[in-house]
């Protein structure tokens, strides 16, 4: 694409040939853009708890010295309430009972690391909607327990799970 000026516009050649830009516009375009970002409002800054819905997950463990992965459909439910991002706090109540966790905003991701009997679990939401006031959501889930006892089977597992989230704001509750 080349763009030439003459005189008060500009000459725009692409692939679908040439085309005149006035000056006003160009500002107007440029000025826009900025003002509609700072518009932009992260909806995950206000949540206070999350309902979350996972409904398809890769789970992969090892059989014998050789990773596998098996793609499988799923229903798991995980509420996260009394969020507090300044304080980075929250509860956690999913498959596995309640917990704290974590909690940290970053960029356009809500993220809840919570971490119980041998498993890392990170819940990933993502300020993108999959319908209204629902977000794409994921979950991971590191699993481990070091067995003193009979039978010794060890077998790590690691589980990523996808789904969406409904975020719940103070002003909501």
């Amino acid at each position: 694409m080349a763009v030439e000026t003459t005189g008060s516009r500009s000459i725009v050649e692409g692939n679908r040939g040439v085309h005149r830009i006035s000056p006003i516009w160009a500002v107007l375009v440029v000025l826009a853009v900025p003002a509609a970002a700072q518009d932009r409002v992260n909806p995950l800054e206000s949540a206070s708890g999350l309902r979350c819905r996972f409904v398809l997950g890769v789970e992969a463990s090892w059989k014998g010295e050789q990773p596998a992965a098996a793609v499988k459909p799923q229903e798991t439910n995980v509420v996260v309430s009394d969020i507090d991002i300044q304080g980075g706090t929250a509860d956690v109540r999913g498959p596995d009972g309640r917990g704290f966790a974590t909690a940290m905003l970053s960029g356009g991701s809500l993220y809840i690391l919570h971490i119980d009997r041998g498993s890392l679990n990170v819940t990933s939401v993502f300020a993108t909607e999959t319908s209204p006031k629902r977000f794409k959501a994921t979950q991971t889930r590191q699993n481990f327990v070091y067995l003193t006892v009979p039978p010794f089977i060890e077998t790590p597992t690691v589980t990523q799970s996808y789904g969406d989230c409904a975020v719940l704001s103070a002003d909501v509750n």
